[in-house]
């Protein structure tokens, strides 16, 4: 008897919380609801960029756009106008040396459609992360950083796709 009550109890509580998050907007990672004139997108990235416009790629494809090599055969063009990726010491210890470490990436990007209307006006999204630096630890340090900038592509993206989701159409962009 008591684990009917109990089954039911978590059952009524996961329902409640699955309708409170529902509720509040909630929605999880990935799937985004992009513009319908994003159906097929070409990305126009430099080199310096790959890594970004690669991961940009493959989300944009997991929300169900086809990404295109050419110009011509898109529907939309994603521009990254700017991409800035650095590092600035924040501490340093008393003998000069470094302990600290802010990362960031600033990315400025717009979104037009295949005759050149302007579907999003340029957008900046940036990350900040900070990174504790030991002397003593270089090639374990290299390796974090290399992760976090992984992982500060990925949050930059994310934001990219949030603001994409917002694209005017373009009888409306006019």
């Amino acid at each position: 008897m008591k684990r009917y009550i109990i089954k039911g109890l978590v059952s009524w509580m996961a329902l409640v919380i699955v309708v409170s998050m529902a509720g509040c907007g909630y929605h999880l990672r990935g799937s985004v609801e992009l513009p319908t004139e994003m159906a097929r997108t070409h990305i126009d990235g430099n080199a310096l960029q790959r890594k970004l416009t690669r991961e940009l790629a493959e989300r944009l494809r997991s929300n169900g756009v086809e990404v295109v090599k050419s110009k011509q055969a898109a529907t939309a063009q994603l521009r990254i106008l700017k991409m800035t990726s650095d590092r600035r010491t924040l501490t340093t210890g008393g003998k000069g040396d470094v302990q600290e470490y802010e990362l960031y990436t600033e990315v400025v990007f717009d979104l037009r459609d295949s005759q050149g209307v302007i579907l999003l006006e340029p957008q900046h999204v940036s990350v900040t992360r900070y990174l504790f630096f030991d002397p003593l630890k270089v090639r374990a340090k290299a390796g974090e950083m290399a992760e976090m900038r992984k992982k500060m592509n990925s949050a930059i993206v994310r934001q990219m796709l949030l603001r994409l989701r917002h694209a005017a159409p373009a009888k409306e962009a006019q």
